[in-house]
């Protein structure tokens, strides 16, 4: 069994796994845990009992060097570093380093894969994906998930789905125990919280000192300030204390003060001598640091030590194991994930000196490793609490979505690019068509694939792709269709099933064909003709997609009724540019697909207008051409199916709330009158095509009242699931109350809970409307 575990992460974060991937490799001897790491965080390995490290070479091709690993690595738990960081800048040098790594991971069989980070990155992301697990283990994405861009971007796209199981990671809980959950979601039986193991070390001759860590390797807000180490070590060299100090590799900063004392002894310690610290630490009586590798290095080897925690990740880094005492500033907006309402970081930098003092007092005296938590008072006069929740489940989004923005900039203006651009898709072929055809309904497409193979004129150069799981059970197709078979292991949502067919395809443009469609027998060719003149003419990016006109196929009274309600705005006979397109039968072209990030995965439905939408986004034009035809025979030709169907479609809340993405009771308010807006939308439409909806409107007004209905319901599925209303912002006091009453309904208060439920959708009715 080969299992890769992905955890590009800082030192303190190594060794805070370290114990569940030696109790792994100890649960498969006959197998081998792949840690995967920072360039750099290796120095792990040195520490840790029955740990090796490979580095991977990428001097030889990386197929080369995985078959030298698996020739040379069969068992146990090897470390494996690679220069690929989560935040660096980006550059053609990233793109050429992640292709290399993911060819090097994909070359390799896996059995499982896990991304062991609870705010989720795109190189854990990416080099899961890559390994083609049959078990890919990750976190359940949370605001702070940094968003894939770039090469990223493109090639998680195509990667669907990421993760077969998405564990919980609350971010208030133990950061130990919840990788412990992530690592136990393979289903091999571990140890309820097993402890590193460290290599025999030899003995050192004890000094009576205390050992001050004033770095952080990092943004100097996480620090307690160097004023308040010297004001503290003149405390103790007052009672008979020796102090002195250690300086890490990227420290020098934070000890210039010291330096500036001439009497001060300061160990330096260089980067990679994670033993000769571990020895320095052994030799001590005590440290005092920050929140940082220091104190969970110090919690392994049993050195007793007091660590200085802001309040940015509230208890969730605090070391577990050893004689760490925690000293901690927790004032009312704890929890902020480091992005400060304040300017100077007071949870940090207004720790009391006399706190510190007592704390490794007692802790030397009697080993009292109870946690000290300094309670500041917050400055404003009314309660900051729902004001505080909310700004900082706000920053985390804007952060998360300012540094992938950053990382497109970065690689738009890297001047290598500006020489030779990177291609978009390496494998597209220029003047070259791919159908995609994503087969959810084996005995429909039949239909479908005739239709392409009576296209006249026969097309030149094409292929057509079909994608699905139950690919044995499609009839046998027409003769001549240049088909290929995409197969997937379990039955997928449509966009994922797209994703998948998009993997396989060579084209300069993508034809995407529903299975209940059936294209008119010029189409293509009148496409073609279609697409060079947009060519010829455009300016700027270019048409980036184009959608067809989606008349039913039988004519009869529910078939319209459904299409004028839901595919209205593809039903005219008037070309025209729009700011949306459905795909049930949709050309986008290859190079705007990548750019846009393809399909998101994770939609049910609505992914062809939030993909069409993004296309716009990157500067394309969408538009709809009336005489491309493609028959819809979606078979929503009854009452019942047609508002089954429109029920169904209240699965994209995700997408539709998205703007939205807060916390909140139903609304009768917004179902109300989202209502009569989608109605207004279409009759006004309609009218300016000269086809107004006449007898039809009520009808298409009870099918939009349906599917706003459905939207408000999932909506309220989503926020229950998992209790993600509690991890969302309240943004009106109606989203307060509503809390309150969700969090007396999961106590067991029901009826509390549904007389709150009910106040908090009567409040919402004073609300604006917010979707």
């Amino acid at each position: 069994m080969r299992i890769l575990v992905s955890k590009p992460d800082s030192l303190g974060d190594q060794l805070i796994i370290a114990g569940w991937l030696q109790a792994l490799a100890d649960a498969v001897p006959s197998g081998c845990v792949v840690w995967h790491v920072q360039a750099g965080m290796e120095i792990v390995a040195s520490l840790l009992e029955g740990v090796r490290t490979f580095v991977p070479s990428t001097t030889h091709s990386p197929e080369d060097e995985a078959r030298r690993f698996e020739r040379d690595v069969s068992k146990g738990l090897v470390v494996v570093p690679y220069d690929l960081p989560p935040f660096g800048e980006w550059s053609t040098s990233t793109d050429e380093r992640l292709a290399w790594w993911a060819a090097f991971v994909g070359n390799q069989a896996w059995h499982a894969a896990v991304a062991a980070v609870g705010n989720r990155t795109w190189v854990a992301e990416l080099t899961v994906a890559a390994s083609n697990a049959p078990l890919r283990v990750g976190a359940i994405a949370n605001p702070s998930r940094q968003i894939p861009v770039n090469a990223a971007g493109h090639f998680l796209s195509q990667r669907s789905p990421l993760f077969h199981q998405e564990v919980p990671y609350p971010v208030e809980a133990a950061e130990s125990e919840s990788l412990g959950r992530l690592i136990s979601a393979l289903g091999i039986p571990l140890p309820l919280q097993p402890q590193a193991r460290l290599r025999s070390l030899p003995a050192v001759k004890r000094e009576q000192r205390i050992l001050f860590a004033p770095g952080v390797g990092g943004p100097a807000y996480r620090a307690w300030p160097v004023s308040h180490f010297l004001s503290l070590a003149g405390s103790l060299r007052h009672a008979g204390r020796v102090v002195e100090w250690i300086e890490g590799p990227r420290d020098r900063a934070f000890l210039d003060p010291i330096h500036a004392e001439r009497s001060e002894h300061i160990h330096v310690v260089g980067s990679g001598d994670l033993i000769g610290l571990a020895q320095l630490l052994r030799s001590s009586d005590a440290l005092i640091c920050n929140d940082t590798a220091y104190a969970h290095l110090a919690a392994l080897l049993g050195v007793p030590t007091v660590a200085l925690f802001g309040g940015g990740q509230g208890r969730r880094f605090h070391p577990l194991p050893g004689l760490v005492k925690v000293v901690q500033g927790l004032p009312a907006c704890a929890g902020c994930q480091w992005h400060c309402v304040h300017t100077s970081y007071p949870c940090v930098s207004e720790i009391p000196i006399a706190a510190v003092l007592d704390a490794i007092h007692s802790l030397l005296s009697v080993r009292d490793r109870s946690p000290v938590v300094v309670a500041q008072p917050f400055a404003a006069n009314n309660d900051p609490v729902p004001l505080i929740a909310r700004l900082q489940q706000e920053i985390l989004h804007l952060d998360a979505d300012r540094f992938a923005r950053l990382q497109i900039i970065q690689s738009l203006v890297d001047p290598t690019r500006r020489i030779a651009p990177a291609p978009v898709h390496p494998a597209v072929r220029s003047d070259f068509l791919s159908v995609i055809i994503p087969v959810g309904r084996p005995d429909r497409a039949l239909g479908t694939l005739t239709s392409l193979a009576t296209q006249v004129p026969a097309p030149g150069r094409w292929e057509v792709i079909v994608v699905g799981a139950e690919l044995m059970s499609l009839p046998t197709p027409p003769s001549g269709l240049p088909l290929r078979q995409v197969a997937l292991s379990a039955r997928s949502s449509p966009a994922e099933t797209r994703i998948a067919g998009v993997a396989a395809a060579q084209g300069q443009w993508y034809l995407f064909v529903d299975d209940d469609i059936e294209l008119a027998p010029h189409f293509i060719e009148r496409a073609r003709i279609f697409i060079a003149g947009l060519e010829a003419t455009d300016s700027g990016a270019g048409c980036g997609a184009i959608g067809a006109r989606l008349p039913g196929r039988t004519g009869r009274f529910w078939e319209r009724v459904t299409d004028l309600s839901n595919f209205w705005s593809q039903q005219s006979r008037e070309s025209r540019a729009c700011d949306w397109l459905y795909s049930a039968a949709l050309l986008v072209k290859a190079k705007a697909y990548h750019e846009a990030g393809g399909f998101d995965p994770t939609f049910p439905v609505g992914e062809d207008v939030d993909l069409t939408q993004r296309i716009a986004g990157r500067g394309y034009t969408l538009r709809y051409e009336p005489s491309l035809i493609a028959h819809h025979h979606h078979r929503r030709d009854s009452a019942f199916t047609m508002w089954r169907y429109f029920w169904h479609n209240g699965n994209g809340a995700r997408f539709f709330f998205r703007f939205l993405g807060g916390a909140c009771a139903f609304s009768i308010k917004t179902v109300w009158l989202k209502t009569w807006s989608d109605l207004r939308m279409n009759q006004e439409f309609q009218r300016q095509q000269g086809m107004p909806l006449g007898l039809l409107t009520p009808l298409i007004w009870l099918n939009y009242l349906i599917v706003e209905t459905s939207l408000e319901w999932h909506w309220q599925k989503h926020l229950h699931k998992d209790r993600n209303y509690l991890n969302l912002p309240a943004r009106a006091r109606s989203d307060v109350t509503y809390v309150s009453a969700m969090k007396h309904w999961d106590a067991g208060r029901r009826i509390r809970g549904f007389a709150g439920y009910l106040i908090a959708m009567m409040q919402d009715i004073g609300n604006p409307v917010r979707r």
